[in-house]
């Protein structure tokens, strides 16, 4: 479906309010899919190990025992 393509929005829309249980099957695995990408605990670690890798890289740099010498 194109943005801005009003006649296929209003299609889609008559068919979830014709197929209840499509909409709720949707619904259920929109939900699933968002706590799976969006788990805040995931993420921090994520973010976390990124930060800690970018750390020991920067101070390996400035703290080389070539520069050192």
């Amino acid at each position: 479906m194109q943005p801005g393509d009003r006649t296929a929005l209003t299609h889609h829309i008559q068919t979830l309010m014709d197929n209840p249980t499509l909409g709720k099957q949707m619904g259920t695995k929109s939900r699933i899919t968002a706590e799976q990408k969006f788990n805040a605990q995931k993420n921090f670690q994520t973010l976390e190990s990124l930060f800690h890798e970018v750390a020991i890289t920067h101070s390996s740099k400035h703290f080389s025992p070539a520069l050192s010498g």
